[in-house]
């Protein structure tokens, strides 16, 4: 434990403090990242505010074009590279702790804090990046619904859906993350239909899995060659159907569909009691922060596909 009487005051040694809490930060926010977690992953190099992310294109040959005459040096093949630059967004939150909280065991308490806020700063950077994939144009509707606006109290998610979405995957030459397997980030909501409609069928519980200890985070089971998360953090489209039906989205990727850039690690920020000078001349108040960085973009469209349905757990259902 570490020892910070004295650092509860300005002017105190707050280096082992400052890692201290700054694992405390770590610990708690990466980890519970879903969306964010499942890109391809940057970290923006120091002295630079913007990521440039280049990928190599190259479309199907056909067998006459591919096909060598003996003795004759084929035309060279073409392919393209394109650039996506990526700005950065800086998110944190920060309360504020009274000398009398501070009392019994401030270690504690800071840290507890710092961890309740870093749980909300990654559902933030969550909800930042979704809505960079909501850009995507690969998007279909549960049911019998054509758009978002006329989907209706029958079209909730389904198998055929899953199935669908890793068709399309497939057929876009999306690649798939190790295991060869795509990935589905789920509404908590969605998945309550999605299971009573599955039943036990083809489902395979993460806990079956050949190799059980390389599961993304949440990851809860796999079915027709997509691998699901269950993710808290996903929002909703509230009542945007009819003015009445929420419609919540399940996103599925394929590798490199999109990237996020982050500068560095989630910091914590603690400023101790008294640090304020005249704005606090009883030393009466410590604050304790969190702040992150980061971006995203959509990096491969194919790879990339969104399903939008009714839930029976809305608030409008």
């Amino acid at each position: 434990m570490v020892k910070i009487t004295s650092n509860l005051y300005a002017g105190g040694d707050s280096t082992a403090l400052s890692r201290y809490f700054d694992k405390v930060v770590i610990d708690a926010l990466l980890p519970n990242t879903y969306i964010l977690g499942a890109g391809t992953q940057k970290v923006l190099p120091k002295g630079q505010n913007k990521y440039v992310f280049s990928l190599a294109t190259k479309s199907v040959g056909t067998v006459a074009g591919l096909t060598l005459v003996e003795g004759t040096t084929p035309s060279e093949g073409s392919w393209s590279m394109e650039q996506q630059e990526v700005s950065l967004t800086q998110i944190g939150e920060y309360i504020i702790m009274s000398d009398v909280v501070l009392q019994d065991s401030p270690v504690e308490i800071i840290a507890n804090a710092l961890s309740d806020i870093a749980m909300n700063v990654a559902a933030v950077a969550d909800i930042l990046v979704q809505d960079v994939i909501d850009a995507g144009t690969n998007v279909f509707y549960s049911g019998d619904a054509t758009a978002r606006n006329n989907i209706s109290s029958n079209d909730t998610f389904s198998s055929v859906n899953v199935s669908k979405a890793q068709a399309t995957l497939l057929a876009n030459n999306a690649k798939p993350y190790d295991g060869g397997m795509f990935m589905g980030v789920i509404h908590p909501h969605v998945l309550h239909d999605f299971r009573i409609e599955t039943g036990t069928g083809a489902w395979l519980d993460a806990n079956k899995y050949v190799t059980p200890e390389k599961i993304f985070k949440g990851e809860i089971g796999a079915l027709s060659g997509v691998r699901f998360v269950v993710s808290p953090n996903l929002q909703f489209f509230a009542n945007a159907s009819g003015g009445t039906i929420d419609v919540y989205p399940t996103y599925f990727f394929g590798k490199d569909a999109y990237g996020v850039v982050r500068e560095g690690e989630p910091q914590s920020v603690f400023n101790p009691l008294g640090s304020s000078g005249s704005a606090d001349p009883l030393k009466q108040r410590a604050s304790a922060g969190v702040k992150f960085r980061v971006g995203a973009t959509i990096l491969r469209e194919n790879a990339l596909v969104r399903f939008e349905s009714y839930s029976t757990l809305g608030s409008n259902s």
